[in-house]
């Protein structure tokens, strides 16, 4: 009996052993098509016209796949590209209202073989800088002398600029800009200015121009600008020296004036010899107490808001009360060194004497040692070539 129970375990044995090595492996059964998005993912962060990279995976029978998008989970479903056989698709993002968008991944040889990135991403309102390109032809007359109302010895002499070709923005930079900036990369925050009755100013008013900003806070500001929109960042970030070529900066003294004069270059505002009056946002001028919207006021003759009065405006330059004696004629970018930086325009906090054109201050660049209130100073733009 034992006998007959061992034969039987090594026939059983045998006969696997036999199946195993004279059969194959069954096919594994193929893998059913499939697609599924990598990227964006939900929370992910895009600005209007700037270069989304959308990828994807697919499985099984995908060759080609169609590219969707739509700005609400109601809205209807708009073609950006077709017949896509790569994996990944460079989309720039459309100018949308809407700050939430899906995609979709549709096989084009079977529509009903798609998928959707997991979750609503952020499209965020592209940065309006509004660039008005300006030339000097020949030269300006840069500074003021004693026959101008409000003129001080820092100003003086009056002397013939020349300047290389630029843009500048037309308006100043707005909290919804600057938060667009810090949200982007974590940066902080300005602090709150503590204008009376305009709580929560930096995020509940969005197009008044930002104050309690450094002077490295807009220098790094720059360099984003320039890096989000496919320049050279201008600074660098450890001895804060400027490399003047195509990217975003501040403005030069110099460029400054020549922007604000528009034309008018003996004349000590931006509209002329006329008092201020309602022209501007300024200490005599009641309609708003504190800051104003950017562009409230008519723009000079070359498109520009706000040089005069609103906040006081950075500049690159360092201060020197008197660099205008010794200085060069073809684009001067102030002195080398300094403790100081020049602030320019006038604030809402201002006289008259201080919204002229060849008015100069210093300030701290970084409020170690506060010459002018914090509240007061904000900045703009400019881009070389």
């Amino acid at each position: 009996m034992k006998l007959l129970k061992i034969l039987f375990i090594l026939s059983v044995i045998l006969f696997y052993s036999c199946t195993k090595s004279g059969g194959t492996d069954p096919e594994p059964p193929p893998p059913s098509d499939n697609i599924t998005v990598t990227h964006p993912e939900q929370g992910n962060l895009f600005y209007w016209d700037s270069t989304a990279v959308v990828s994807w995976m697919v499985e099984g029978d995908v060759n080609q796949v169609n590219l969707y998008y739509r700005i609400a989970d109601d809205s209807s479903w708009i073609l950006i590209d077709s017949n896509i056989a790569s994996l990944s698709y460079n989309w720039t993002v459309p100018r949308i209202i809407t700050n939430e968008a899906r995609v979709k991944i549709v096989n084009s040889a079977d529509t009903s073989v798609y998928d959707l990135n997991p979750g609503n991403f952020i499209i965020d309102r592209y940065i309006e800088t509004n660039l008005v390109l300006l030339a000097c032809d020949s030269f300006f007359y840069m500074g003021s002398d004693s026959t101008e109302i409000g003129h001080l010895p820092d100003e003086a002499p009056v002397h013939q600029v020349s300047l290389s070709i630029f843009y500048i923005s037309a308006k100043e930079v707005t909290n919804a800009e600057y938060r667009t900036f810090c949200n982007s990369n974590g940066y902080p925050h300005p602090p709150s200015p503590n204008f009376p009755g305009m709580d929560n100013y930096f995020d509940s008013f969005p197009a008044y121009p930002v104050v309690m900003v450094s002077w490295y806070d807009a220098a790094r500001y720059c360099n984003w600008l320039s890096h989000r929109d496919g320049y050279q960042p201008q600074y660098d970030t450890l001895t804060w020296e400027c490399l003047f070529g195509g990217g975003y900066r501040l403005p030069t003294e110099a460029e400054w004036e020549f922007a604000a004069r528009g034309g008018l270059y003996q004349n000590p505002y931006p509209w002329g010899e006329d008092d201020p009056g309602q022209r501007c946002n300024w200490s005599g001028m009641d309609s708003f107490p504190y800051t104003s919207p950017v562009g409230s006021f008519n723009p000079n003759a070359y498109g520009l808001y706000d040089l005069s009065g609103n906040v006081l405006e950075w500049t690159n330059d360092y201060y020197s009360a008197s660099y205008y004696e010794n200085s060069p004629q073809q684009d001067p970018s102030g002195p080398a060194t300094g403790t100081y930086r020049v602030i320019r325009g006038g604030s809402w906090f201002d006289g008259a004497e201080n919204l002229r054109c060849a008015c100069r201050n210093p300030s701290d660049p970084d409020f170690a040692d506060v010459l002018i209130k914090a509240n007061t100073l904000g900045f703009r733009v400019v881009r070389g070539f």
